[in-house]
């Protein structure tokens, strides 16, 4: 999971002063600034603190939780060991803004069909969830590619301390 991608860049020069290259690129210095705090967005998940109700031991939540520039690593996956269930916490360590998180489909396809969020909640387990209303949830297609991009309403998302995702 992962709050979005950046396509920031180093351009060799700072911020606020003319630039001298004939275009305005106001917009573009705020799109690169978008994209370095989202890309960053990994470094604030607690990851001491992640923990996944059913999930297998030897795939575990942080064999799914990875940096952007990793999404493509299909060597590394969560998986439950019980059903097809598995509720995952994860904790940030300040406020965030999620945008959109990554997503695909494990080996033969197999893979959540349904996600459903909720937030600032730390008392949630299987029983509870089922009779809640999550604060969104996503129906996903069979065969997800391992880089299928799934987007938050993000007025919902503004200020998340801990995220806790079911399938």
């Amino acid at each position: 999971m992962d709050g979005g991608h950046g396509h920031g860049h180093g351009h060799g020069h700072s911020h606020g002063h003319g630039h001298g290259h004939g275009h305005d690129c106001s917009q573009e210095h705020k799109d690169m600034q978008e994209g370095v705090e989202e890309r960053w967005l990994y470094d604030t998940i607690d990851t001491v603190n992640v923990t996944a109700l059913n999930a297998d031991p030897n795939h575990g939540p942080l064999e799914a939780i990875k940096p952007y520039d990793q999404r493509h690593d299909t060597s590394r996956w969560l998986e439950s060991d019980a059903d097809e269930q598995l509720l995952i916490r994860i904790p940030f360590t300040g406020q965030v803004k999620l945008k959109a998180f990554s997503l695909g489909s494990g080996p033969g396809d197999q893979g959540p069909l349904k996600i459903k969020a909720f937030i600032n909640r730390d008392d949630l387990d299987f029983d509870s969830v089922s009779g809640m209303q999550a604060v969104q949830t996503w129906e996903l297609a069979e065969g997800n590619p391992s880089d299928a991009e799934h987007m938050f309403q993000v007025t919902k998302f503004g200020q998340v301390h801990r995220s806790l995702v079911g399938t």
